[in-house]
């Protein structure tokens, strides 16, 4: 989590995790497309989730289910919840 609540990932990306909009590995800090304002960051495995003052939360990874919704699917942007 950076001032402004910007946020920045990297690592293997394996499942998208590091949000640069693919599955190759992201070696240096890569700044999260759609995300300013987040005021929280946490991550667990293969996910990544930032959630803002409002309540709202976009999360970016694998997704074998823990975003909710009808469907599994490996985001590899940030996606509400």
């Amino acid at each position: 989590l950076l001032p402004g609540g910007t946020v920045a990932c990297w690592g293997s990306s394996s499942t998208g995790q590091a949000g640069n909009a693919s599955f190759d590995p992201a070696y240096a800090p890569n700044p999260i497309a759609g995300i300013t304002g987040a005021v929280a960051l946490t991550s667990l495995d293969d996910d990544v989730c930032a959630q803002f003052a409002d309540g709202s939360v976009k999360c970016w990874g694998n997704n074998s289910g823990q975003f909710g919704g009808a469907h599994l699917a490996v985001t590899k942007t940030a996606v509400p919840l």
